[in-house]
């Protein structure tokens, strides 16, 4: 069921339009923050969302909370996914894995509207 699951959404992200030939076909996209400006000190939320990692169409890669409720995430500027024979993972500025969806992690930031504003650490909870 993972495996269709995320075969559909990277099927459905393709059809949203051409990838250049240059762009990894194994990338996702997800809604990241704007890069900081050089002299802006960093400032975080201090709360914990915890939850499932789940694909989404809006965020790339969601948190579905224990109750079922998903809530999208503005994940760090320079944090994007890649999609393997493992999964889709959830992959930081450095390029190293942080997560995969099904993984139950805690977000560190806080919420504003509708969106989980992510700062302050991912940590995997429990591996999927």
């Amino acid at each position: 069921m993972k495996w269709l699951l995320i075969a559909l959404f990277v099927l459905g992200l393709a059809g949203c339009g051409s990838t250049p030939a240059s762009v990894d076909p194994n990338v996702v996209a997800l809604r990241t923050m704007e890069p900081p400006a050089p002299d802006d000190l960093p400032g975080c939320m201090a709360a914990l969302l915890e939850g499932t990692l789940v694909a989404s169409g809006t965020s790339g890669i969601a948190v579905m909370d224990p109750s079922g409720g998903t809530h999208e995430i503005t994940w760090p500027f320079g944090y994007s996914g890649r999609v393997d024979a493992a999964g889709l993972h959830l992959i930081d500025d450095t390029g190293s894995v942080v997560a995969t969806v099904g993984d139950i992690v805690q977000v560190g930031g806080g919420e504003t509207g509708n969106t989980w504003l992510a700062c302050g650490g991912i940590t995997i909870v429990l591996p999927g």
